[in-house]
């Protein structure tokens, strides 16, 4: 069997998906593989093959941080066109002043080189790791990360080939890329042309382990969970989806509640699922009207938490979908419901609105007159009665299967079936 290098995130969402997608036993019988991950292996992580986990220091960590910070900036300024100002999600207060300051003095592309120099002479080499014999090294992360960077160096003048997988539909436009790989595969078509023409490197679409759940023809039988089984019979359930940055989403609910009520829609409920790695917020009082229309997610409960079969159940109790461009909004287009996207800049952390318009795996949606989208609070009441009336009179017959099969491969191979297909390609 060839040789290659997997690199796998140790927490969060990526992970999950490739473990409930099976990938992780499949890949081990079709390659000879050597595991990487950051700082800790995974507690449930049971493979026998050769495990290794990389630490990176604290000073290496802290420039590489501000040399994201600094590309970000100069990517969304000059390629995207985009006048988004740091997010500083994250950052310590001695960093962000460093920020601003070289920011103000017109200095970034200096530190910029400053930066590069110092982890490109820094970086420890895992000769050990990437001998002669590793045909690839395959990165399952964003470009915002530091080991995949130095992955990226360890690969030089070396026969391997590096290939960044993304893990989100974003991972692909969004970010800059300090360090390229040779390839990168996205979850379907729409993101591998953003990518080639964004950053210039080689893009295939494979697909994403998130939705292979979808392919399994499962029978969908609520009467199996009486609360969900409930709500079905008794609401007309429209999902408000939470996300992970900050926005003001009990004040948004608390809103929706309040324009059932004026409006004597006695029969709906909103189904809140909060993210489950959201930042923390400043708490908003729940109004009388929130305790009376919104329902917590009762999948969360009734299903283990990495469960991925829960959304299936959740999308066949609610009508309509609407969230702040969660990625769940892929799933509302694959279940052909009506969706209503909302963008409100909460504080200064992030810029909601901006994220909208210039985001350019956003874009997509922009063409498609039947996605209902709403960028001002003020407006949130009439575009909330018109995703109302889309479920009240059952207008579903806009092409969301379609538009969702241009961001995510859905062919009849597996995931691993697609990856493989393409990855054997390149050896």
């Amino acid at each position: 069997m060839k040789k290659i290098v997997v690199y796998l995130p140790g927490v969060k969402l990526g992970y999950r998906d490739l473990k409930n997608a099976d990938f992780i036993n499949q890949i081990e019988s079709n390659y000879n593989v050597s595991w990487v991950f950051p700082n800790s292996i995974p507690l449930e992580f049971s493979s026998k093959s050769n495990i290794t986990s990389i630490k990176t220091t604290p000073i290496r960590n802290y420039i590489w941080t501000l040399l994201f910070e600094l590309s970000n900036y100069s990517y969304n300024r000059k390629i995207l066109k985009a006048k988004q100002s740091f997010p500083f999600l994250g950052l310590s207060v001695k960093q962000i002043a460093i920020l601003k300051g070289i920011y103000f003095t017109k200095t970034i592309n200096l530190f910029n080189k400053i930066f590069e120099y110092f982890l490109d002479s820094t970086f420890k080499k895992y000769d050990s790791l990437i001998d002669n014999e590793v045909k690839a090294i395959v990165c399952f992360t964003s470009t915002k990360d530091l080991i995949f960077d130095d992955l990226v160096r360890n690969s030089y003048n070396t026969k391997s080939k590096i290939i960044l997988v993304c893990i989100n539909w974003d991972n692909a436009t969004s970010k800059p890329f300090i360090k390229k790989p040779d390839y990168v595969f996205t979850w379907g078509e729409q993101t591998s042309s953003l990518a080639e023409s964004l950053h210039k490197i080689k893009s295939i679409p494979v697909g994403c382990p998130r939705f292979e759940h979808y392919k399994n023809d499962l029978e969908i039988d609520l009467g199996r969970y009486e609360t969900l089984n409930e709500l079905k019979e008794n609401y007309i359930c429209i999902l408000f989806a939470g996300v992970g940055f900050p926005f003001p989403e009990i004040e948004v609910l608390n809103k929706l509640a309040e324009i059932l009520e004026k409006n004597k829609l006695y029969s709906f409920r909103i189904i809140y699922r909060p993210h489950p790695f959201a930042w923390k917020r400043v708490e908003i009082q729940e109004s009388f009207y929130f305790k009376k229309y919104v329902i917590f997610d009762p999948t969360i409960t009734l299903f283990e938490k990495d469960d991925l079969v829960q959304y299936q159940f959740l999308f066949k109790v609610c009508k309509g979908v609407i969230t702040a461009y969660s990625t769940i909004l892929v799933e509302a287009l694959m279940n052909n419901l009506p969706l209503l996207l909302i963008a409100f800049t909460h504080d200064n952390n992030f810029d909601w609105q901006n994220a909208a318009r210039f985001a350019p795996h956003l874009d997509i949606l922009k063409h498609s007159s039947d996605i209902i989208k709403c960028n001002d609070f003020e407006n949130l009441e009439s575009e909330f009665l018109e995703i109302i009336n889309k479920i009240s009179v059952n207008n579903t017959s806009y092409s969301s299967l379609d538009l969702s099969k241009k961001i995510v491969l859905q062919n009849h191979l597996s995931y691993f079936e697609n990856f493989k297909l393409q990855l054997n390609k390149l050896l």
